[in-house]
């Protein structure tokens, strides 16, 4: 039976169109075609039995620096009251261009003598005497300088301080709290100078090594130790201590007291009774012949030395 041209013609047109169909939707077929990647937009195609399918791999965002915070500025330091001050002070004070703190030993708070120096009230001792007499009295000393005075009495932490421009009268005060009053000046001085004698130079040393004088101020030290005997060590005329340099101080201190400071050490050699020895951890190491541990401040060639010194 032969189909009618018109049949014939309505089945290839139903064919092409549906042919045309599938190549519009889904494009022409490739078998065997391998996945592809395409390095212009970073992104993988894969054939995967149907239509083929896009996955787009998303760019890691480079990490944003973020800046690094700015530290906020350190606040000036304030003096910490220690245990026991009950001195009269605060830690602001007027700019001192030197700050001298002068220690004496043992049972030297002795009442002043008229006449035997120019500062009024002042108790008199040999130390004392030196120094107003090589450094105060000729005019080294001035108005835009302060002197702190400090003696012991006998054979107990009880001290005695004058302040020269602050408190001009001899005051008893314990000996933990001769650094409550001298902080707040050194905080404020361009130039410290420490000196002392004999347990006088033992707490010299302590106090320049102490943490307050290296966490409060920045000034140069000048340190002067004149005999000094250890007040731990000596507590008697009969104990090894009272006849060598101080020991009871870590090689920290130490340390600190020959990278701090700038040390002058005068010793009189021999100490029979009462006597100190040379430092390594000083800078200068002087000793004395022919004076003994009391007369040893009164010798001329000591203060010749310490105005040498101190006009470094």
């Amino acid at each position: 039976m032969r189909s009618s041209p018109t049949l014939y013609l309505l089945t290839v047109s139903l064919v092409m169109s549906a042919c045309g169909a599938i190549g519009q939707n889904h494009g022409p077929m490739k078998p065997f075609e391998s996945s592809k990647h395409d390095d212009s937009t970073d992104t993988v195609q894969s054939q995967n039995n149907g239509p083929y399918t896009t996955t787009v791999n998303a760019p890691v965002p480079a990490p944003v620096p973020v800046p690094a915070p700015v530290p906020a500025p350190l606040p000036a330091p304030v003096y910490i009251p220690q245990p026991g001050d009950s001195f009269s002070r605060s830690s602001a004070t007027s700019p001192i261009r030197t700050l001298y703190v002068i220690v004496s030993g043992n049972a030297t708070c002795r009442p002043a003598i008229l006449g035997t120096n120019d500062v009024s009230g002042l108790t008199d001792n040999s130390l004392f005497h030196g120094f107003i007499a090589t450094m105060m009295t000729p005019g080294y000393v001035t108005q835009q300088d302060n002197v702190i005075f400090a003696c012991y009495e006998t054979l107990s932490p009880q001290m005695q301080v004058y302040d020269v421009r602050n408190r001009p009268q001899m005051v008893p005060i314990n000996e933990s709290e001769l650094e409550g009053i001298v902080m707040p000046q050194a905080y404020v001085a361009q130039r410290i100078v420490i000196m002392g004698h004999s347990y006088g130079g033992w707490k010299s040393m302590k106090m320049a090594s102490s943490p307050q004088m290296l966490q409060y101020t920045q000034a140069p030290i000048q340190l002067i130790t004149v005999d000094p005997i250890s007040k731990i060590n000596c507590t008697n005329p009969f104990m090894p201590g009272c006849r060598q340099a101080p020991s009871d101080f870590t090689n920290v201190e130490f340390s600190t007291l020959h990278s701090r400071t700038r040390w002058l050490n005068a010793v009189q050699q021999p100490g029979v009774v009462l006597g100190s020895d040379s430092m390594p951890a000083a800078h200068t190491n002087l000793e004395f012949t022919g004076v003994n541990h009391f007369t040893i401040v009164s010798d001329p060639r000591l203060w010749q030395a310490i105005h040498q010194f101190v006009a470094m």
